[in-house]
């Protein structure tokens, strides 16, 4: 696909082609689809969502945060970006600005099962294992 139809594509269908090359793991390919929405939508959060992903299944753990936290300046309620950040913040050994981060999306998302299974695995590594058993319990008890 050249600049010029890219351009004429709604960006729902950019979001659809990224979104399910990501899904696929076809990183490059994802990357190439994001970098084309953005030329013709660069301030749409989904798109960097989308990128600051993509940095972080391919361990570019910085760059990922930055872009993340680039995300989150635009939709700072933006559910996978919050959820992206918290385990970011895990990897960068933030572990008390994860924390932050996992209550957070809890208070706004308290039937989220992924939402308790992330914190648990963040209190699991702190070795706060009673914490951990709840939560993943919690989690559970949404999501069976």
């Amino acid at each position: 696909m050249n600049e010029s139809t890219t351009s004429d594509l709604p960006l729902s269908s950019l979001l659809q082609e990224a979104g399910m090359l990501v899904e696929r793991r076809r990183y490059s390919q994802a990357r190439e689809a994001i970098r084309r929405g953005l030329a013709v939508h660069p301030d749409n959060p989904e798109l960097q969502y989308l990128a600051a992903f993509i940095d972080y299944v391919e361990d570019r753990t910085e760059a990922a945060l930055h872009a993340v936290d680039d995300v989150l300046a635009r939709a700072p309620d933006h559910y996978g970006a919050r959820k992206l950040r918290a385990h970011l913040l895990e990897d960068s050994k933030r572990s008390g600005d994860a924390e932050l981060m996992w209550i957070s999306l809890l208070r706004d998302y308290p039937e989220d099962a992924d939402c308790y299974a992330g914190y648990a695995e963040l209190t699991m590594r702190a070795l706060d294992l009673e914490k951990a058993e709840k939560l993943a319990s919690e989690g559970l008890r949404h999501e069976p």
